[in-house]
């Protein structure tokens, strides 16, 4: 009897944790390519400022980038702004098209943010620009105003 009791003491603890054990999320999710950074701008990327009620727009130029390894490309950065009137926009440059636009943001509520989008290479070499444009629609006489973007990064995803 003392056998007996100490099988069923040990099939007590030992089959909850066995299914407690077997009940666990074995399934894999399937990696994410992440992908390699082509350019890196750590800081300021560049700002367009204003002490009044008038436009500024910056152009801010990317070296050319080869995607001949890559079938996306990845662009993150962060913008900031104090004012609405203002927006910050993305274009790629090819050797077969200008001035496509990838992405936009516009006033300040949407700006003040971390950026981050993807597209497929439209071609083996590229050049990006990033557009910063202010316009303030309501501000005093000397008011500082900006739109800006900071730590601009460019990846590659195969």
């Amino acid at each position: 009897m003392n056998k007996t009791v100490r099988y069923i003491l040990f099939l007590i603890t030992v089959l909850p944790v066995l299914m407690l054990v077997s009940c666990g999320n074995n399934s894999v999710s399937p990696v994410q390519d992440t992908g390699t950074v082509i350019y890196d701008r750590t800081g300021l990327v560049d700002s367009a400022v204003v002490n009044g009620c008038y436009p500024n727009t910056r152009r801010f130029f990317v070296d050319t980038l080869d995607l001949s390894d890559y079938s996306k490309v990845k662009v993150e950065f962060e913008g900031s702004a104090n004012s609405d009137g203002s927006f910050i926009k993305v274009y790629y440059n090819s050797q077969d098209s200008s001035n496509v636009e990838k992405y936009s943001v516009e006033d300040e509520m949407n700006i003040n943010n971390h950026h981050e989008f993807e597209f497929n290479k439209p071609a083996e070499r590229i050049w990006m620009e990033v557009r910063i444009y202010i316009n303030p629609p309501v501000c005093g006489e000397g008011e500082f105003k900006f739109t800006s973007a900071r730590d601009l990064r460019i990846y590659g995803i195969k």
